[in-house]
């Protein structure tokens, strides 16, 4: 059988970011506890994902090292060049004029 005593030791100190926030979990409510939280999508550097107040713990970590320019500035230039969260927004848009003009129809054929 497979030993997956290293799994089940990861969980009992290590937290999904995502499904923290999804649960209503927030920075408050994991800072000192969980000394691993882990991305299973996009990390903080990615822009292309939401973002939440449990990210401040790994920005926090990412302050004590010498490379936490570099991470900011990699951040800033993801931020800038990532346009997936404004086409999601362009198509929901578009999504949502189609609907309104479907209803409109409707409504004059019911009138």
């Amino acid at each position: 059988s497979e030993d997956n005593s290293h799994n089940k030791d990861f969980l009992s100190i290590a937290i999904n970011a995502d499904a923290a926030h999804d649960e209503g979990i927030g920075y408050d409510d994991i800072k000192g506890i969980h000394p691993i939280i882990y991305y299973s999508k996009n990390g903080p550097l990615s822009c292309s994902n939401l973002h939440y107040d449990i990210e401040k713990i790994w920005w926090e970590y990412a302050k004590q090292t010498p490379i936490y320019i570099k991470l900011m500035e990699a951040f800033l230039d993801n931020a800038l060049a990532d346009s997936t969260l404004e086409d999601y927004a362009n198509s929901i848009f578009e999504e949502n004029k189609k609907l309104t003009k479907a209803l409109n129809e409707v409504k004059a054929v019911l009138t």
